[in-house]
């Protein structure tokens, strides 16, 4: 997905990956009775968590500079932990709260707000791929 980056501008590929978590999220409440759906949904879902975290480098150096990008990319990348560790206490107290469902609504309202608001990596991109980086 990263690579893909070097021919389209960032909103697109990322709406596209955002799409296909929401029709993940949408799909396990199905997929949990059918093995096989179920394995294809857990594995496309870890798709789109890995190709969001391998997005994340170029578009922080992208908006950042190269400089400032890989240290904005190192604070992102550390709260990645942080993040599953808050994200287990809210589940465990949503859950006890109001359900399994509502938890896997919530889920599905983030992607939904994301594909709503505006991004600041809109800027114009060359559609041609950039040249490879020379060997030494």
């Amino acid at each position: 997905w990263a690579s893909i980056l070097d021919c389209y501008n960032f909103k697109p590929v990322y709406t596209v990956v955002l799409i296909i978590q929401l029709s993940c999220l949408t799909a396990v409440h199905w997929a949990v009775y059918n093995g096989g759906a179920y394995f294809l949904v857990v594995c496309l879902s870890f798709m789109c968590d890995g190709s969001m975290t391998s997005m994340i480098p170029v578009v922080t150096n992208q908006v950042f500079g190269v400089t400032r990008g890989s240290t904005v990319y190192g604070y992102m990348f550390s709260t990645f932990g942080v993040a599953s560790m808050l994200g287990t206490l809210f589940v465990k107290n949503a859950r006890r709260r109001s359900g399994s469902m509502e938890c896997f609504s919530s889920a599905r309202a983030s992607p939904l707000a994301l594909l709503s608001s505006p991004t600041a990596t809109d800027s114009k991109r060359s559609p041609t791929p950039s040249s490879p980086p020379r060997l030494a």
